[in-house]
């Protein structure tokens, strides 16, 4: 399965659905920027 997960941020909410390592190592980045 894929690895999900929600980011809260001030401007709204952020969903993504990672497939691979790299995907996920990518979306804990933006999620870094988001916050």
């Amino acid at each position: 399965g894929k690895k999900k997960f929600l980011v809260l941020t001030d401007e709204g909410v952020f969903f993504f659905k990672a497939d691979s390592p790299e995907e996920f190592a990518w979306a804990g980045e933006k999620m870094k920027m988001f916050i």
